[in-house]
């Protein structure tokens, strides 16, 4: 008797496939390959950037050799507000660029999108959310069962010390939010 329902159910198989399903809406493929991706191993590198000395316009009047001496008193070590090593500690928000590398791993039936949007959360030490951000990556070397690292970068306006980042991929977009997801881009039913 188990030997019927187990041949019932392959040949319903058989004639779905035979017939074929109707086709997903766009939106509903994207949504499922995008819930067939995975991360690992998030890290983050902060890159301080460098400020550049900006002369006044009293410095460039009194010539070229007197708007130097300030920069080579600093350069020396004589400039104030030092730390023991002669470095100047940042203090407060500052413009930064931040190197990401995450695993990006596709377990996927079907082939996968050329890209994904990540979600960046920017929190203080305090775990408040200081900004969120979302970050397009390409996946079109990533295949089923072999993970690909991709590293990206990405300009920070105002890190202090002690803040940290979290990265997502989200397992759900609702659909008024695709407009903010490049994988969703020219989809019809898109809001």
């Amino acid at each position: 008797m188990d030997h019927r329902v187990l041949f019932r159910s392959l040949t319903l198989v058989a004639v779905l496939l035979a017939f074929g399903c109707p086709e997903q809406p766009p939106e509903v493929r994207i949504a499922e390959t995008r819930a067939q991706y995975s991360l690992h191993s998030p890290h983050f590198l902060v890159e301080e950037t460098e400020a550049e000395e900006v002369l006044s316009a009293e410095d460039f009047e009194s010539g070229e050799e007197d708007a130097m001496e300030p920069m080579e008193a600093e350069a020396e070590g004589e400039g104030e507000g030092e730390g023991e090593e002669g470095q100047m500690e940042p203090e407060g928000p500052r413009p930064v660029n931040v190197l990401f590398d995450v695993m990006v791993n596709f377990e996927g039936l079907r082939d996968g999108l050329p890209g994904i949007t990540l979600d960046i959360t920017h929190k203080d030490p305090f775990d408040q959310v200081k900004a969120d951000y979302r970050q397009w990556v390409d996946t079109t070397k990533v295949r089923k069962g072999n993970p690909q690292q991709l590293s990206f970068e990405r300009e920070v306006p105002d890190f202090e010390s002690g803040d940290t980042f979290e990265i997502e991929l989200r397992g759900y977009v609702p659909p008024d939010e695709w407009g903010d997801y490049k994988e969703f881009e020219g989809v019809a039913s898109a809001p």
